[in-house]
């Protein structure tokens, strides 16, 4: 089973008050995957914690911002059968 937190801040956390929420596996009906249900007061920290990495991003030469942007992309593809 693939178990999702929330990224907030470069970390992965819980939601803030602990709650989650499970996706069934249709042919077993076993839990395919349990990930953190946000709150609102989890959405407003990351987008504070957003908000305050966009300077330095903003900063960051587009060759570098595109490389780390693919590279992200490719560990996405690497585990798809985790998110699908």
């Amino acid at each position: 089973m693939f178990e999702a937190k929330l990224f907030i801040q470069g970390k992965r956390v819980d939601a803030r008050d602990g709650a989650t929420f499970e996706r069934l596996e249709p042919i077993s009906d076993g839990v395919a995957t349990r990930a953190a249900s946000a709150t609102r007061v989890d959405a407003i920290a990351a987008a504070n914690a957003a908000a305050a990495a966009f300077p330095g991003w903003s900063q960051t030469p587009a060759e570098s911002r595109a490389a780390i942007l693919t590279r992200a992309a490719d560990l996405i593809q690497d585990r798809v059968a985790d998110f699908v």
